[in-house]
């Protein structure tokens, strides 16, 4: 399966809200993983945040704040990527594959544990609120 990502990255008053668009099925397990790189001026903050697919293909990363509190602008840096198989539900895991041997595509990632769906993003946000890459 080739997997497709469509990723947005959007500032809401309080949040910084990360969707994107997939053809992985409904209940796929997602990570979102937002640094603030110190040696690009940022605080070192680190945000996580865990979210699945939707019956609508949408993947939707909330809670990516600073404590309940806007993010400062400056540079960040977005790495997402799916679940290993043995951690997706059972009815998912045959998409993936054994060790995600049947995923493909340029959002595919091989490591010493397989084939891993993977996107990285840079953006920066402005002291507007605008996001820019």
């Amino acid at each position: 399966m080739e997997v497709t990502l469509d990723l947005h990255v959007r500032n809401d008053s309080n949040t910084t809200i990360v969707s994107i668009q997939t053809n992985l099925p409904p209940k796929t397990k997602f990570m979102a993983m937002m640094i603030s790189p110190i040696n690009q001026g940022g605080d070192g903050l680190i945000r996580e945040s865990k979210a699945e697919v939707q019956a609508n293909q949408i993947v939707q990363f909330e809670d990516l704040s600073k404590n309940g509190r806007p993010l400062p602008s400056g540079h960040y840096v977005l790495h997402i990527n799916a679940l290993t198989e043995d951690l997706q539900p059972k009815d998912i895991r045959p998409v993936f594959g054994v060790r995600g041997e049947r995923l493909t595509g340029p959002n595919v990632r091989r490591d010493a544990t397989g084939n891993m769906v993977y996107h990285l993003y840079r953006f920066k946000l402005n002291p507007d609120g605008s996001i820019t890459r």
